[in-house]
Parts: structure tokens; C-alpha cells; sequence
């Protein structure tokens, strides 16, 4: 099956960047002192990260029962654009509207640009395969802006922010 090696990349990057969750949670302070914007930060990285990891190995195995390359990639688009399409909901929720930079702002609007382009391969001549593969790739780079935002932001609430503040002076 075509682009198997890029899929099996795409795991190993995604399962990496959820390790690193691990490591950015270990090392910034106690989880009830983050603020909302960091927890939508979290939630989004993990999902995205998730999701890719998940995802890439969705076409081998409806491969192995369909048999029908072409099938498999629509309908592995298809489930792409359904959890894209969570994923953007639960983003938009979880973050109240309130973005953290200006790179997340533009993020925001080619999220359903792409989700648009993988919906379009279901159903017409556009290459499923490729918008797939595209698809899964926006959602490792998601997760890495999410990642490096949360690397160097200031997770704290504002409370808690200006008590620290305070106490410095």
C-alpha cells in the first residue's frame, strides 16, 4: 500500500510529541494553577497528537479487509474529517475564542481549509490519499505549535501570576 513509510513516521513523530506531554506536565507547576488558555493548549496538543498517531494506522488496517486502495483512502478521508472536525469543536470550546498567538489565529483558519480539502477528496476525484496524509500532517503541526506554547508560556493562572509577582517585589 502506498505511503506506508510516511504513515509509520507520522506515528512515531505523533506518539513522541504525546511523550513530551508527559515531560511539559512534569515539569511546570501543580496542574490547578494553570490557567484556561494553558489547559485548551494541553487538550489541543493531545488530541492532535493523538489523533495522527491513531490515524496513521487507520488506512493498513482497512486495507487488510477491503482490499481496495482506493476505497480505504476515502474512507480513511472520511474518518480524517470526522475527528478534524471534533477536534476544531472541542478547540473552539475548550479555548472560549481566545487564542494564544498570532501563529494559532492563522492555524485557525487553514484547520478548516484543510478539513474542507479531505471532505472534497471523499467525494470527488481529488487524491484521498494525499488530503489524508495532508490532513494527518496539519494535526502534527498542531501539536507542535501547541507544544512550543506551552513550553514558553506562563501557565499560571492571573491569580496566581499576580500573587507571585507580588510576593517577588
Amino acid at each position: 500500500m502506498e505511503h506506508q513509510e510516511y504513515l509509520r513516521t507520522i506515528s512515531e513523530v505523533a506518539i513522541t510529541l504525546t511523550g513530551f506531554m508527559g515531560i511539559v506536565a512534569a515539569i511546570k507547576i501543580d496542574v490547578s494553577e494553570w490557567s484556561v488558555q494553558t489547559i485548551a493548549q494541553f487538550s489541543t496538543l493531545l488530541r492532535a497528537s493523538i489523533s495522527a498517531s491513531l490515524l496513521a494506522f487507520v488506512p493498513y488496517l482497512l486495507f487488510q479487509f477491503i482490499g481496495d486502495e482506493n476505497l480505504t483512502w476515502r474512507i480513511s478521508a472520511a474518518l480524517f474529517a470526522v475527528v478534524m472536525a471534533t477536534n476544531l469543536f472541542l478547540f473552539l470550546r475548550d479555548s472560549g475564542g481566545n487564542y494564544a498567538s498570532l501563529i494559532q489565529r492563522l492555524m485557525f483558519l487553514v484547520g478548516p481549509v484543510i478539513l474542507a480539502a479531505v471532505l472534497l477528496s471523499v467525494f470527488t476525484e481529488i487524491d484521498s490519499g494525499a488530503m489524508f496524509l495532508v490532513g494527518v500532517t496539519w494535526q502534527i503541526i498542531v501539536g507542535l505549535n501547541n507544544f512550543a506554547l506551552l513550553l514558553i508560556s506562563d501557565i499560571r493562572t492571573p491569580e496566581k501570576l499576580a500573587e507571585v509577582n507580588k510576593r517577588a517585589v
